[in-house]
């Protein structure tokens, strides 16, 4: 007898930020008591007979785990399932902070609701009785600063109303450890200009994860929302801006080894242009670079042409407060483009504004990454390789490298 159709994965979007309500945790909260309580009371669920017979699944549902105090951090999660060998690739963002158990109310973090930075990202089983998951990565609630999370999921899988997949998570257990170098902190408030401090908390200890989750194989369960929001000509890149943007492309790179996101069936016609951003780390005492990027493709020759300018450079033991970026400051690069890959090369003398003296810059670089659907649009990701000379020193390779871009619809004609 053959089994249920395989679910369709969606492809996502971008990345909202701070998307859990208080009421969506209130909502969700229960509804983790009500699996509990139907697990405990018996009869109500059970184990399935079997798992699909084929094909891919994804699974979504929340988590929920005590973070440091009476404080709560709930997430999205997204498990992309092979029912085939019973592989899972487990995903989990769009965290939340919520200070209080009763009454939650978000406080703390980058800004006044409660947002925290990061994704978490893992692998295991899935068989008719049990769900297995590492759940790894870093975090960032900006008051404790960086966040190492190393924690193991388990569960019990149950066939669900419909004979849907439910899966009920009876703990989440690890560590959480505050990052003992180059830690980003921020301060302020949400009445004043926020800013972001690189700190050195010295030795840490690990603190217990105690946490639970639920999934569920609904068509129409929660998606994992994005908002990209692509740079361009006079962008001003200030502190948050940079690390929200770090955080979009490391969204990306997980959701894509997750399986959330597939390449397109072919390009469209015609030309268009992709706007985002691109990145460097680790350049020279703990530089970081970032600068808005523009691609424009010509889909039917399969060419690109790119430019990344008005750099920001965040330097030293703390990040600036304003852009240090100059709109005359470009890199250009040409390439190609097909419906899997896109690499271009990225070159050029940045101006002395957003170098760590008066003197220039120079960039001799790479871009290439995937092409991904992006709800009928493209999207596509990859890292920035190369060299960077500063002066007369000696040329040192680029670390940290990374770019996103995001197709932009086509101006409409009057």
């Amino acid at each position: 007898q053959q089994g249920p159709e395989p679910l369709v994965v969606p492809h996502y979007a971008g990345f909202r930020n701070a998307t859990i309500q208080t009421s969506t945790y209130n909502k969700q909260a229960s509804k983790l008591a009500s699996i509990s309580n139907a697990v405990f009371l018996g009869p109500a669920l059970s184990n399935p007979s079997s798992l699909r017979s084929a094909g891919k699944g994804l699974l979504t549902g929340y988590l929920r785990t005590e973070f440091y105090g009476s404080s709560r951090i709930m997430g999205r999660l997204a498990v992309t399932a092979d029912f085939s060998d019973g592989r899972v690739k487990t995903f989990a963002s769009n965290f939340r902070r919520f200070d209080t158990a009763d009454d939650p109310s978000p406080s703390g973090g980058w800004n006044s609701r409660g947002r925290v930075l990061g994704t978490l990202s893992g692998s295991g089983t899935i068989t008719t009785t049990a769900f297995a998951s590492t759940l790894d990565g870093r975090i960032n609630d900006g008051v404790n600063g960086d966040i190492d999370v190393d924690a193991d999921m388990q569960g019990e899988v149950f066939a669900g109303r419909g004979k849907k997949l439910t899966v009920y998570g009876t703990s989440i257990t690890g560590t959480y450890t505050i990052a003992a170098s180059n830690n980003l902190r921020g301060s302020g408030t949400a009445s004043s200009r926020q800013t972001v401090t690189i700190t050195d908390p010295g030795s840490t200890t690990p603190t217990d994860i105690n946490g639970d989750f639920y999934l569920s194989d609904d068509k129409n369960g929660q998606r994992i929302a994005l908002r990209l929001n692509p740079g361009g000509s006079g962008v001003t890149i200030r502190p948050l801006r940079h690390l929200r943007e770090t955080d979009n492309m490391n969204f990306i790179a997980a959701a894509a080894e997750t399986g959330l996101l597939e390449a397109p069936d072919s390009l469209p016609a015609g030309s268009g242009t992709l706007s985002g951003y691109v990145r460097a780390d680790n350049l020279y005492n703990n530089r970081r670079l970032i600068g808005s990027l523009t691609i424009n493709a010509d889909f039917d020759a399969g060419t690109v042409s790119a430019r990344a300018q008005d750099f920001s450079d965040f330097r030293g033991n703390r990040f600036p407060t304003s852009s240090l970026g100059d709109s005359g400051t470009t890199l250009t690069g040409t390439g190609t483009i097909t419906a899997t890959e896109m690499t271009s090369t990225l070159s050029g003398t940045l101006a002395p504004r957003v170098t760590v003296s008066t003197e220039r810059t120079g960039v001799s670089g790479t871009i290439a990454g995937k092409v991904y659907d992006h709800e009928g649009s493209l999207l596509v990701h990859g890292d920035l390789t190369g060299t960077v000379t500063v002066g007369r020193n000696p040329a040192a390779d680029i670390e940290g490298g990374a770019f996103y871009a995001v197709q932009q619809p086509a101006p409409t004609q009057n």
